[in-house]
């Protein structure tokens, strides 16, 4: 199905000719994935050369792949100076795909140690690296299912979950023959296509999730009757979560002028796992000193290791 591309979450230079207007890459007007191509090219999130080409079927590097990413989800460096040479032994901090090594190193998305920037990616390594790029965006849920790859057995098994999502999500998708070609290099056109897909899920995703409604889960409050010890009464915590796979924990209880002060800690699925999307009560239970009120001060986030497949 044809997706309606989505503006990306910022806008980055865009790749023009002297007169200011966008460039037109010559080289992508016929080629099958020319909506997605154009519509990055237009939010500057793509550049070509200094003759107007994409090279829409040339493999892509991992220089290439951290510029698109970096740009296409907005992933800013954390650090004035790029220092991508301490980490990767053969790279360089002074050239140009450093600031966007860098921005994705930042966030966590590394690269194998002796990866150079001229290096050509597959298809499950770009994969990974798309996956992560997306999840610093945001906390997404898919549906629980599995699609079975004709080649699964191909497939790092470090790669499978983020595989999974593209495929869920219709980020990515199987070939003709229902494999996914793991270990084909990726084109420069399809690793756009993709990218273009992921811009317009996470924006779709976060417009039917509003951030508020994330952000602020409402937190009931009720007395288990029949289960007091001593001076203590057990008392039980519930919230709403987006699917099953959430767990909620009581991480602190402060006594303090008969008030006890309660901060639950809300840990998500692993990043890799795939979840029902169905909004779930999550109850904890917690013993509460007799005659004190209760308050909850704070509800905390955190995740679940990832999972190996």
């Amino acid at each position: 199905m044809k997706k309606r591309l989505i503006a990306t979450l910022a806008a980055v230079t865009a790749y023009t000719f002297t007169t200011g207007q966008v460039a037109a890459f010559s080289d992508t007007n016929d080629h099958r994935f020319a909506d997605s191509i154009q519509a990055l090219e237009e939010q500057g999130v793509l550049q070509g050369d200094e003759s107007g080409l994409f090279m829409p079927n040339k493999e892509l590097t991992y220089g290439a792949a951290a510029a698109m990413l970096s740009r296409g989800l907005s992933i800013q460096p954390k650090t004035l100076q790029p220092a991508v040479a301490d980490t990767y032994t053969e790279m360089r901090n002074t050239a140009w795909y450093a600031s966007y090594v860098q921005a994705l190193l930042d966030h966590d998305i590394v690269l194998p140690k002796e990866t150079a920037a001229t290096q050509s990616l597959t298809r499950e390594a770009f994969a990974n690296l798309l996956h992560q790029a997306i999840r610093t965006t945001g906390e997404y849920t898919t549906t629980l299912q599995y699609i079975v790859l004709a080649d699964e057995e191909k497939v790092n098994p470090e790669y499978m979950g983020s595989i999974q999502f593209l495929l869920i999500t219709d980020i990515a998708d199987l070939t003709q023959d229902e494999t996914f070609a793991p270990q084909t290099k990726i084109t420069r056109a399809e690793a756009a296509h993709w990218l273009a897909n992921a811009v317009e899920y996470v924006e779709s995703y976060k417009a039917e999730s509003p951030e508020a409604d994330q952000n602020s889960p409402q937190v009931s409050v009720q007395e288990v009757d029949g289960e007091a010890v001593g001076d203590q009464r057990q008392v039980q915590f519930t919230v709403e979560a987006p699917t099953p796979g959430y767990a909620l924990h009581v991480a602190n209880v402060e006594y303090q002028e008969g008030v006890a002060t309660v901060t639950l800690e809300l840990q998500s699925p692993p990043p890799d796992s795939i979840q029902l999307q169905v909004i779930t009560e999550i109850s904890v239970t917690e013993p509460i000193r007799e005659g004190y009120e209760i308050e909850v001060n704070e509800l905390i986030s955190s995740q679940a290791e990832e999972r190996s497949f």
